[in-house]
């Protein structure tokens, strides 16, 4: 349940906006790889604005989100979770 396009922005150093449905919460830790907004709108603006603002956040959640992929969905990872999958 993580959209596909969530974890390529990520790869590419593109903060991430989200709501915490699916398997969202398990890689956009809040302010830190990512931000996780809650229903209310004026909730997603004051993000949106803190990426606009605040270039040293943006920086560190970005390099923050590059970094959780390169380490955490390498290919032999993604295999082994395959292989407990499919053979336990």
């Amino acid at each position: 349940g993580i959209p596909h396009v969530i974890l390529e922005a990520m790869a590419c150093g593109t903060p991430v906006i989200a709501t915490p449905v699916g398997g969202i919460p398990e890689v956009i830790q809040d302010a830190k790889t990512g931000f996780i907004v809650n229903a209310d709108p004026q909730d997603l603006a004051n993000k949106i604005l803190t990426l606009i603002n605040d270039i040293l956040t943006l920086s560190v959640v970005s390099t923050n989100a590059y970094r959780y992929i390169r380490e955490n969905l390498t290919f032999k990872k993604t295999l082994y979770q395959w292989k407990l999958c499919i053979f336990g």
